[in-house]
């Protein structure tokens, strides 16, 4: 009975020697990020980076469709007026909120938070986003150009917010000609926060800096 035992307790100790090494190798094959995720994915750490605004354009118009009905739930003339991309909490992939300008309401609603903020100005001057056209790639495209990298963080605050510029509502530097419609992201690099607007019409960059 002892040889037994002892020969059994040979043998369990020689597969785990084989065994070991391909569990090893099995925990350290594919780097991970703070939720598990791939370290490749888009928003891992709950945070956008330049490199994830190059394939993501598949899902604005699901994006705005969703916010869209959360808005007309809300009030049934609700329109869009400003468009958010982050990152939502926990985990990986992105969100599309939006801001939506109701005339009936005289009011903006927005769909991250569920805040009604009334305003008072003539509904006329509200500009309205149809974003059906806009590509996030382009804006990617942009921001290499300018001198970013695909591995810069935006701010977590930030993300990207897309809004059309008007004369009564300015939106960018004096510099970004008004009647168009800008991406504005605030970009970590080298521990400095550099905001830029990119012109989703023709990709022009622009910033406050000389």
């Amino acid at each position: 009975m002892r040889f037994f035992r002892a020969s059994h307790i040979v043998i369990l100790l020689a597969a785990m020697l084989i065994i070991a090494p391909s569990i090893a190798a099995a925990q350290t094959s594919t780097p991970t990020g703070a939720f598990g995720d791939d370290a490749g994915a888009i928003c891992v750490e709950s945070r956008l980076r330049v490199g994830d605004l190059k394939s993501i354009d598949d899902t604005l118009i699901p994006g705005v469709k969703r916010a869209t009905e959360e808005a007309h739930q809300w009030q049934g003339d609700a329109r869009l007026f400003t468009l958010r991309l982050g990152c939502p909490l926990l985990v990986t992939g992105v969100k599309w909120e939006g801001v939506f300008f109701s005339a009936d309401a005289q009011a903006f609603y927005e769909t991250d938070t569920g805040k009604v903020e009334p305003v008072e100005i003539d509904p006329s001057l509200i500009p309205t986003l149809a974003p059906d056209r806009f590509k996030m790639s382009m804006v990617y495209d942009s921001l290499i150009e300018y001198g970013f990298t695909d591995d810069l963080l935006l701010t977590a605050q930030g993300g990207v917010t897309i809004k059309t510029s008007t004369s009564e509502l300015p939106f960018g530097p004096p510099g970004a000609p008004r009647g168009r419609v800008y991406a504005h992201l605030s970009v970590e690099q080298q521990d400095v926060v550099i905001d830029v607007w990119v012109s989703m019409v023709d990709g022009a960059v622009y910033s406050y800096r000389k």
